[in-house]
């Protein structure tokens, strides 16, 4: 594969070469608690491993010092972040590791073509692929009952009831639908979500005008075509502005009643449900666990 469409990038600087080979592995981390003289025992899942990514390219100059040239090249790239994350994407711009430059190998044997040099290079990844682009839902209130849904500019005295259907009933008065279940649509953002958009993906939320407390409810549109409830938050008290990051649990979390706060963008068709506040807006990058 010489082609130039398999190419990589790592902390915005394109790898030498082009992609040969690409092998990781996605393992969970699964705790077994044995009890005596039992038979088995109770797994619990406690989280994604981080990941060894291995990447063989193959460079093709005019002379075998310039291949070399090209996997020093490779080598001051992979090292080109002295500290933390840096993006790696491969073969798709559109979405991209968080990666740490773990090594560079070359292997070159006596009677091999002195014009072609394959290397190796290692990243130590985090444990999912995150798309480039970040998503932002702002909710906004139903104006009428019907299959046809449109939108108004947020009015907090405004309430709605969505009618029995095919999803149940809902009360308000805050709703975001992604376009694509039924006829409802967005006030702007995100793409329809299914299950090629990745799986349960971190929120920013940020409200304002919260009055005497805000509800955020998360419903998943299952393979029945039914909503069911993922979660539910209450965050306490009267404020002008609330945020809340639920990929590393900032902001104002003294405020939230339940300590495990998971208001993710569920896999597949998903919608949130507000109460309580004059705005919202809940914005997520897709998530890919691979």
């Amino acid at each position: 594969m010489t082609s130039p469409q398999y190419i990589v990038t790592y902390n915005g600087y394109q790898m030498p070469g082009y992609l040969q080979q690409e092998t990781f592995s996605s393992d969970m981390n699964i705790a077994d608690h044995p009890a005596p003289y039992a038979d088995g025992s109770i797994s619990e899942y406690t989280g994604l491993q981080n990941k060894t990514v291995t990447l063989v390219f193959r460079t093709w100059e005019s002379d075998y010092a310039t291949c070399k040239e090209q996997v020093q090249k490779a080598a001051t790239i992979v090292r080109s972040n002295r500290g933390g994350y840096a993006p790696l994407a491969i073969n798709d711009a559109s979405r991209h590791y968080d990666a740490m430059g773990a090594s560079v190998k070359m292997d070159k044997s006596i009677g091999s073509s002195t014009r072609i040099v394959d290397y190796t290079a290692e990243f130590h990844c985090r444990p999912w692929l995150l798309s480039n682009d970040t998503y932002t839902i702002a909710l906004g209130y139903r104006t009428d009952d019907d299959s046809g849904v449109t939108f108004s500019d947020l009015d907090p005295s405004y309430a709605y009831r969505m009618t029995a259907g095919p999803y149940g009933a809902l009360d308000g008065p805050l709703a975001v639908f992604p376009s694509g279940i039924g006829n409802w649509d967005l006030v702007n953002g995100p793409y329809y979500r299914d299950m090629s958009s990745g799986g349960w993906s971190p929120t920013l939320v940020s409200m304002s005008g919260v009055t005497g407390g805000a509800t955020i409810t998360g419903y998943q549109i299952g393979p029945t075509g039914y909503p069911s409830e993922y979660n539910s938050v209450t965050v306490s008290g009267a404020h002008a502005w609330v945020t809340l990051d639920s990929d590393d649990f900032s902001g104002d979390f003294t405020l939230v009643d339940k300590v495990d706060f998971r208001t993710y963008a569920a896999p597949g068709p998903f919608y949130l449900v507000v109460s309580g506040v004059s705005y919202a807006a809940v914005s997520y990058q897709n998530r890919w666990y691979i």
